[in-house]
């Protein structure tokens, strides 16, 4: 059984994005995902930093976006990630089962809950439910980028700087998560020349 968001399908089963569609006052991220929509349709190569069972990634294809490089470090995700773009029949999404990561080539933990959570995390305690290896942004080796989603539960300050070089080079449109403190990832993107607002609760868009 699968449901329609935003003209995306995703099956249902256990899916916390049509779990939060459902249970939020405003449903998920409304804001963040029209802007997402929206900059995707501009064209171009699309990064998905955390993309979970593939929401934000193909609604991207959908809009428009040339290719779509999905990464997602969990392995218990990483197959339903597959099936729902096999169900929308999106052939320009690239899945990278890696954590994106400061630097390239370690083996890490995963930690979290068991099944289709959406809060496992290479960062803090917490039950170990899987591991995967890392892979900095800027050895992905992009032609072009204009547009990122971080969704990383608290390592998006890492995700910036193993992609510092592509990032300052191509200056896409980033959209974030950040659960804590925005202090660090803020000082850090309006160093590089980007100014942000919120979207949604715990999202923010930086556009230089």
């Amino acid at each position: 059984m699968f449901e329609e968001l935003d003209g995306v399908k995703l099956i249902a089963e256990e899916d916390n994005v049509l779990a939060a569609e459902k249970k939020r006052s405003k449903g998920f991220e409304p804001i963040s995902r029209r802007l997402w929509a929206e900059l995707a349709r501009r064209g171009g190569t699309v990064v998905d930093a955390g993309a979970y069972t593939g929401f934000y990634a193909i609604l991207a294809a959908r809009s428009g976006a040339r290719r779509v490089h999905a990464f997602e470090a969990s392995p218990l995700i990483v197959p339903r990630l597959l099936a729902n773009l096999e169900l929308n029949d999106i052939g320009t999404v690239a899945v990278h089962p890696h954590a994106l990561a400061r630097a390239s080539g370690q083996r890490i933990a995963i930690r979290g809950k068991d099944g289709l959570s959406s809060a496992g995390s290479i960062v803090g305690e917490g039950t170990v439910i899987g591991s995967a290896s890392t892979l900095a942004l800027d050895d992905v080796g992009l032609a072009d980028l204009s547009l990122i989603k971080i969704d990383v539960e608290r390592a998006e300050y890492d995700v910036l700087q193993g992609g510092a070089e592509t990032i300052r080079r191509f200056r896409p449109h980033i959209l974030i998560e950040l659960l804590d403190d925005i202090g660090p990832v803020d000082e850090l993107l309006r160093q590089w020349g980007y100014a942000g607002e919120k979207t949604d609760t715990s999202m923010y868009h930086y556009h230089a």
